[in-house]
């Protein structure tokens, strides 16, 4: 983030995201994914603020050659416009939030493309000095390629926990709760699963974060419930 003015300042920032299954038939779906985030913020003296960001991702399939249902997907842009918001008491508490809208276009399969409204608000609560608590609820679109249709929309809840271990050392827990459909389908899916976080924080701005989490999904069309494992390990440094 970077001042401009007084009250004002700008948000910018930028991943570089790879992800590779480790299931074969899974591997036509590897991503390279490019995200840029900016927009401006106003913050009042009691802390609080609104503001706006314009998120951009470019996906890219590398193994777009090896997809046998269909015609192959090989790359993807998604837009999202949103205004944010965060108010707080300094001290206890804080609310925060975005309402926006998100566009998807698939260069290579345009009947791919898809648009729709998204949002979420979240809730935290300081029980102690180290600990806190959360709790957020969400609507999300996601690019879901079958013979049927081309999203899901996710509408769901998560409850988190935090405890600071010490200055640099910092554990978190998640508990999600999620529930799918699929436009122009019958398609509904019950998601649930948790993820465990050790984050290391050696100086202002840098974080090293160790993430295992397990998801289930249960659908009621065949075949189409599983189990997915993370293991990730996340760096962030702000400038």
């Amino acid at each position: 983030m970077r001042r401009l003015e007084g009250p004002f300042s700008l948000t910018a920032d930028t991943a570089l995201i790879r992800i590779r299954n480790a299931a074969a038939s899974q591997r036509p779906y590897d991503m390279d994914i490019g995200l840029v985030r900016l927009g401006p913020r106003y913050t009042s003296a009691a802390g609080n603020s609104v503001g706006y960001v314009l998120s951009l991702q470019q996906g890219r399939y590398p193994n777009a050659a090896m997809q046998t249902s269909g015609a192959p997907l090989a790359d993807y842009h998604q837009i999202e416009n949103a205004a944010q918001f965060f108010w707080s008491d300094a001290a206890y508490w804080q609310v925060s939030g975005t309402a926006g809208y998100m566009q998807y276009t698939a260069p290579s399969l345009p009947s791919l493309d898809f648009h729709g409204a998204v949002g979420d608000v979240e809730a935290k609560l300081a029980v102690t000095g180290k600990t806190a608590l959360g709790m957020k609820l969400y609507r999300k679109l996601m690019a879901y390629n079958t013979l049927t249709t081309n999203y899901q929309v996710v509408t769901g809840a998560q409850l988190n926990a935090t405890w600071d271990v010490d200055a640099a050392v910092r554990l978190g827990a998640e508990w999600t709760r999620d529930q799918a459909f699929f436009p122009g389908t019958t398609r509904r899916d019950n998601i649930h699963g948790g993820a465990i976080t050790l984050a290391y924080l050696p100086r202002p701005g840098t974080q090293l974060a160790l993430l295992l989490g397990r998801t289930n999904r249960s659908s009621n069309v065949v075949d189409a419930s599983y189990v997915n494992r993370t293991v990730s390990l996340n760096l962030q440094q702000a400038f």
